[in-house]
């Protein structure tokens, strides 16, 4: 059956604006990544989901969405879902790895 539908968006967040992997914030969030990581490359990746970033376009030039936690097969699934968990290693080295960041 045809529907008379509208759709109308609301609450959009503008356009966060990428950072250059030429830059130099990036090239130091994959130096302390390879440093906890090492032969695991860094590569650049597209969210298809929402950020807190889009808040923070007017302070800074280098906006990096990252995560530095791995997760089991079993486990990468689950995020943002009732089951959602990572492992306590994980959950250190990612602690580390934003410690190290912070003070660069």
């Amino acid at each position: 059956a045809d529907l008379d539908i509208e759709v109308t968006m609301s609450g959009a967040t503008e356009k966060v604006k990428l950072t250059s992997t030429d830059s130099e914030m990036y090239k130091t969030l994959c130096e302390v990544l390879k440093e906890r990581y090492p032969g695991i490359p860094c590569l650049e990746w597209i969210s298809s989901g929402c950020s807190d970033a889009a808040h923070y376009g007017n302070l800074s030039d280098s906006i990096l969405y990252f995560t530095p936690i791995v997760m089991e097969k079993k486990t990468a699934f689950s995020a943002h879902g009732a089951e959602e968990r990572i492992s306590e290693e994980s959950l250190g080295a990612a602690v580390e790895i934003y410690k190290k960041l912070m003070v660069i």
